[in-house]
């Protein structure tokens, strides 16, 4: 009766672990976490694979906020020698990625702004297999561009293209001579994520229309 009893308590015991077990796993998983968050609103998290070039440029932003809010302990020194970027903050970046959203909401603006990727718009539309508009492409190709730019913005002006109200400046037929210089401009922008407007504004408005 006793060894029975023994096993039933075992047998319990093991349950209930188990139960727990599943419990913190579905909790986990069922968590919006900060890498949810960035990588659902189209952005890339920095990984220790990446290139240090891309990890200073975010180092260097989070230098010029000047405030260390992440209490780096050695921000002083690291500071001092700004074109390297200390394993600390690496290893911020990376610890804080999993960490639930509820109650990090300031940290996953910080996360956003220090430790994520930003791409050429360019390479991106590259990537897409997109053909640029550029300086010395025909006037017709970029009249083109310029009537959906038209057709797409009658109540804005996503490029900033100047004297924008004037009637005369909304006319197919008359390409501003700022239109080609906004759209090169805006080319060589860097972007976090296809979501950027200015990513949109060049796929959409500085590109061969087929």
């Amino acid at each position: 009766m006793l060894g029975t009893t023994i096993k039933v308590g075992a047998g319990v015991a093991v349950l209930t672990a188990v139960s727990a077990s599943s419990y913190f796993i579905r909790g986990y998983y069922n968590t919006e976490r900060i890498t949810h968050r960035i990588t659902n609103g189209g952005m890339t998290l920095l990984t220790s694979w990446d290139d240090d070039k891309e990890w200073l440029k975010r180092w260097k932003e989070y230098l010029n906020g000047d405030k260390n809010v992440w209490q780096l302990a050695d921000y002083a020194q690291a500071k001092a020698n700004s074109n390297v970027v200390p394993k600390s903050f690496k290893n911020k970046c990376s610890d804080s990625a999993y960490l639930a959203i509820e109650g990090n909401e300031s940290l996953f603006s910080q996360v956003k702004d220090y430790c994520t990727k930003s791409f050429k718009i360019t390479d991106l539309l590259k990537e897409e297999k997109v053909t640029l508009l550029k300086q010395g492409d025909s006037n017709d190709l970029w009249k083109a561009a310029w009537g959906k730019y038209l057709n797409d913005n009658k109540n804005s002006n996503p490029l900033e293209i100047d004297k924008w109200n004037l009637s005369i400046t909304k006319n197919k037929n008359n390409l501003p001579s700022d239109y080609s210089s906004k759209c090169i401009n805006t080319q060589g922008r860097e972007v976090r994520t296809k979501r950027d407007q200015h990513f949109i504004s060049v796929k959409n408005w500085c590109t061969q229309i087929n």
